[in-house]
């Protein structure tokens, strides 16, 4: 939908589908309900479920496109502290790196495309950068950018793409990382399977995220979406356990004024 009034609109009538046509039990819809309904009444329709789903994946890409998008910030220090975490890991990738060869690294949910500026700025001709995001007018604001221009700087490249289908070979990068994005997520586990498959061996994962744990309990202050979701530190550790093992599973809190953020990391 269009504008922020027609997905007041959209999503009324998304919370009817749920609500009162799907079946509880089976969560599949049949083909027509109701009095006078003659289309497959009793029988449920295999492509009711898909169009459900296309439509509550909708719900997020409508919201970034026509409610929020002007309110997501453009510019990121060099210093911020979500920065450093995959800067570091940057560095150390760097050390041991062949001469002739770049870090591959790739931003779920890369919006603006402000965390990748950063890093093309701090190494324009070390990293070859991905970004991916649902929203693409989230996507034509980070090809707008200024890039470093040199010889041999590597320009970021961003793809339209959700977060539980990319649309990358698996083994492609030596690092995935995701700021801020999987409290959109709608499928958690879909997404960190996809993240764990297009890792390299050796990889590295870091979630960066707000979490219900923080310092001052300013969490119960914020008004979600439906759709949109915080963990906790402990909770959203147990989701990385199984496709990376809990040895290879840490967190960090980050040292932040709101007490907030937490890096999650993850090593394949």
């Amino acid at each position: 939908m269009g504008d922020a009034d027609s997905l007041s609109r959209a999503s009324k009538a998304l919370h009817f589908v749920f609500n009162e046509l799907q079946d509880k039990k089976s969560f599949g819809f049949t083909g027509s309900k109701g009095e006078g309904a003659t289309y497959f009444p009793y029988q449920q329709i295999s492509w009711a479920v898909k169009y459900a789903i296309d439509a509550t994946l909708a719900i997020p890409v409508a919201h970034f496109n026509h409610v929020v998008i002007d309110t997501f910030p453009t510019h990121l220090s060099l210093t911020d502290n979500r920065l450093t975490v995959v800067t570091d890991t940057i560095r150390k990738k760097l050390n041991h790196k062949k001469a002739d060869n770049v870090i591959d690294v790739l931003d779920v949910g890369c919006g603006k495309g402000r965390f990748i500026n950063a890093m093309h700025i701090l190494h324009p001709d070390a990293l070859s950068i991905t970004g991916t995001d649902i929203s693409i007018d989230m996507l034509r604001m980070a090809k707008s950018r200024k890039y470093v221009t040199s010889p041999t700087a590597i320009m970021p490249k961003y793809v339209k793409s959700a977060a539980t289908s990319l649309p990358f070979p698996d083994n492609s990068f030596d690092i995935v990382y995701m700021v801020e994005s999987m409290e959109h997520v709608l499928f958690v586990n879909a997404t960190l399977r996809e993240c764990h498959r297009i890792l390299k061996n050796n990889g590295v994962l870091h979630v960066i995220d707000k979490t219900t744990d923080d310092v001052h309990q300013r969490s119960t202050l914020w008004e979600l979406e439906k759709w949109e979701k915080w963990y906790g530190i402990e909770e959203f550790e147990s989701f990385m356990h199984p496709l990376f093992g809990k040895n290879n599973v840490s967190s960090t809190r980050l040292e932040m004024e709101d007490g907030l953020f937490v890096a999650w990391t993850a090593i394949k």
